[in-house]
């Protein structure tokens, strides 16, 4: 919400951010989901193990854009 309302970042840099944060959620919590409903089904889930750091450091790649952005601005 706050980075939508602020005028301090660009369009394409909310988008980016957007995306960053998107992508990083579905594959860091969405791995760790299936790798912990690994014993109800019959796929073995522990071959998706290595999206969860991916999908973090997409997330905290956002986190760096999004406060490089706003430092640079206040500069």
């Amino acid at each position: 919400l706050f980075i939508g309302l602020t005028q301090d970042l660009s369009l394409k840099t909310k988008k980016t951010i957007y995306l960053l944060v998107v992508f990083g959620v579905l594959l860091f919590s969405g791995s760790i989901y299936l790798l912990a409903t690994n014993d109800l089904t019959a796929f073995d889930f522990k071959i998706i193990g290595f999206v969860t750091p991916i999908g973090g450091l997409l997330l905290i790649v956002a986190w760096g854009i999004l406060l490089l952005r706003i430092l640079n601005k206040k500069s």
